[in-house]
């Protein structure tokens, strides 16, 4: 059975680390907090119009990052089994999580500004290469004087030599760099800036959006309800955006996106209610069992209802592992 895609592009604010909710324990994004010089600005869109003219800096604050999942979302219907014998199902989830941020998008969104590059001897193609070409060009002139003797084959005893020539040398390379700064003429908005640090920070890209399509199995036992949910593994990072020309900055930035570390997870929540089966007979639609890309085939007596109300307790709670994953990102 394959689960529609599922897109998270929110998450759910939680308590402070001092009352921390205990599904995820990370605290609500905070109001990133805007200035010129000791002056504070009406809005961070100051400041992120200024990076995109003059280019600016992202300066991550590593004690504030943190891996973490987010609070179970279910996804999908619940399945019932109305027989008298375990049924394992095949299932493929497609989660599709994306970044927020708490500057109105500016890094996260399709509409930051990602600055503009010059016409300089410096070229960058990515957030973390940089091109360099040199070419020398060296003249050279040798001369001596020679005079010979009465007797040639004992060898000249003065000799008038003239040499020129001319030597070229090109040097092409390319060198990694951490900066996160504006380099000669090339202007970083706040997007490029934070993927620039971030890259600098943890050693591998940035993620804004990514899709993990994963396939897992499970047995449904007699008389049990499944009601499958997920969590999205994030990672939040925060720190200051500064446009140093403007003398402008923005404390308190926080981005939450995708994690490039960490796997989502699914889970089952179990609920023992054989009555319920009475209710469906003779009526209720089949769900889908079988391996991915087979055709589908319906399993008598599996069903497809309505998960049970929140008031209802579950009788068990389990990560269901992934047999594959595999992950777009963009």
């Amino acid at each position: 059975m394959l689960i529609p895609v599922v897109s998270v592009a929110t998450f759910a604010a939680v308590a402070p680390p001092a009352g921390a909710d205990p599904d995820t324990g990370v605290p609500p994004m905070p109001v990133a907090r805007a200035y010129q010089g000791p002056t504070p600005l009406d809005s961070p869109r100051e400041v992120t119009r200024a990076c995109a003219l003059v280019g600016c800096r992202f300066d991550v604050d590593k004690e504030d990052n943190r891996e973490y999942l987010t609070a179970v979302s279910s996804v999908g219907n619940a399945v019932i089994n109305c027989t008298n014998s375990d049924i394992l199902i095949d299932r493929t989830l497609a989660l599709e999580t994306s970044s927020t941020d708490n500057v109105g998008g500016e890094i996260s969104g399709s509409t930051t500004a990602e600055g503009t590059i010059g016409t300089t001897g410096q070229i960058t193609f990515d957030a973390t290469k940089e091109v360099s070409t040199d070419s020398t060009k060296d003249q050279t002139s040798d001369q001596s004087h020679s005079q010979w003797g009465a007797q040639k084959n004992e060898g000249p005893t003065t000799e008038d030599v003239t040499k020129t020539g001319t030597k070229d040398s090109n040097h092409v390379g390319t060198k990694d760099t951490a900066k996160t700064g504006t380099m000669n003429n090339v202007v970083l908005g706040a997007k490029a800036a934070f993927q620039l640090a971030f890259k600098a920070t943890f050693s591998h890209g940035w993620t804004a959006k990514q899709t993990e399509t994963t396939r897992h199995q499970m047995t449904v036992k007699s008389g049990d309800i499944v009601v499958f949910g997920v969590q999205n593994a994030m990672v939040r990072v925060q720190g200051v955006l500064s446009a140093d020309k403007k003398k402008m900055n923005v404390k308190d930035v926080t981005v939450d996106s995708p994690s490039t570390v960490n796997s989502s997870l699914l889970n089952a929540q179990s609920f023992t209610m054989p009555n319920k089966c009475l209710t469906l007979r003779p009526k209720g639609r089949a769900a889908h069992a079988g391996p991915v890309g087979a055709e589908p085939a319906e399993v008598a007596g599996l069903y497809e209802i309505a998960a049970p109300p929140p008031w209802v307790k579950p009788t068990s709670t389990v990560v269901v592992p992934a047999l594959s994953r595999k992950v777009t990102t963009r």
